[in-house]
């Protein structure tokens, strides 16, 4: 079988300077607005669609098809994917998943590239509270997070960032290519994400070279006059494939000292996807096929917590929900800001992408 799986909520979206209600789904100008529109409402729709395309087309398939929408996408998948895949592993018999981001538009150097996820970043919500007297705890939560400025933890390469340099290797002239190949081989990361000329297909890479931290929150007292005797900060941790996640936690709160509580909030495993699976050879040949000239170009981000459940059944998860954006667009810009939007045109030439790379596979047993 393979599994469509999308979640059902999105990201909180603040009415404040969106020219249409972040709800709305309103189309102007070509483009339909609001939040999820480039994420992951679009994949839910477009999940949807496959079922209804294949008996419109009466296209004949030798797997099942199965769509898994679910809650607490946004969270760990506790009231959602993980309780499904507990509780009713009956109803995901999947050699296969498609979940998450994949399959928008770059364009670089002359090129067209489409990414396929191949890998999922973990993640962790931690609660990091400083506990010292009078005015020390505030003090002390800003000496950490001044350390955590950059929001990068110390750089390795992971597989899926090698996968996605070489790639991206076909798209530069021989002589820059040769380069290219130079840098990775010898480590230098940041030499690499400078060479990317591009700032998306740039933070792309940096992704794939760091683990990540982010400050969500801070907060101390109540506002009153008094001195808060404790500071907190929730900071989410994106790890890649290929360590603990606990090893992550350790080095960014090594030498904190008796006085700060570390507490995991929510945490999902990092997973990567084998190099040599049919499905994965599949959608690489399904974007030649279908975009004469394009560049298939494997990577791993941050998917929710679909892919770790799956995993938990020895599923694999890979990203592809195609849609063709023009150049310039800025993708990873646009996600989840205000005034999310996506092309109608593009969202066609993706759905029709997306069905003959997935129903395609299904025809075949």
């Amino acid at each position: 079988a393979l599994i469509v799986a999308a979640p059902t909520d999105v990201a909180p979206a603040d009415p404040e300077g969106w020219t249409h209600a972040p709800f709305s789904g309103a189309v102007e100008d070509g483009r339909i607005r609001g939040r999820g529109t480039l994420e992951s409402k679009r994949v839910l729709a477009m999940g949807l669609m496959l079922p209804i395309l294949a008996r419109r087309h009466r296209v004949a398939l030798a797997r099942d098809l199965v769509l898994a929408a679910t809650a607490d996408g946004e969270g760990d998948g506790a009231a959602g994917v993980r309780t499904l895949v507990r509780d009713r592993p009956d109803l995901l018999r999947g050699a296969v998943c498609v979940a998450g981001p994949g399959g928008h538009d770059l364009h670089w150097n002359g090129r067209v590239l489409v990414p396929i996820r191949v890998a999922s970043l973990g993640f962790a919500f931690l609660r990091i509270r400083t506990r010292r007297g009078a005015r020390e705890a505030v003090f002390a939560l800003a000496d950490l997070l001044q350390r955590l400025e950059s929001g990068r933890l110390e750089p390795r390469m992971s597989d899926a960032g090698i996968a996605f340099l070489s790639a991206v290797n076909e798209a530069l002239p021989r002589g820059r290519a040769i380069a290219m190949r130079g840098l990775r081989l010898g480590g230098l990361t940041s030499t690499i994400v400078k060479a990317l000329d591009d700032p998306e297909l740039a933070a792309m890479a940096a992704d794939m070279m760091h683990d990540t931290v982010a400050v969500t929150r801070v907060a101390a007292g109540d506002g009153r006059q008094q001195v808060p005797a404790t500071a907190e900060a929730i900071l989410a941790l994106r790890v890649l494939p290929g360590r603990p996640l606990e090893d992550a936690v350790r080095q960014l709160t090594r030498g904190l000292g008796e006085d700060v509580a570390v507490e995991t909030l929510a945490a999902v495993p990092a997973v990567e996807t084998p190099a040599d699976h049919p499905f994965r050879s599949h959608l690489l040949a399904a974007v030649r096929a279908a975009r004469p000239g394009a560049l298939p170009v494997p990577y791993a981000a941050f998917a929710g917590p679909e892919p770790a459940a799956f995993a938990d059944l020895g599923i694999p998860t890979f990203g592809y929900a195609p849609i063709a954006l023009p150049a310039g667009f800025g993708y990873r810009q646009r996600v989840r800001d205000v005034d999310e939007s996506a092309p109608v045109d593009g969202i066609r030439a993706g759905m029709e992408a997306m069905a003959d790379a997935l129903l395609g596979w299904c025809r075949t047993a």
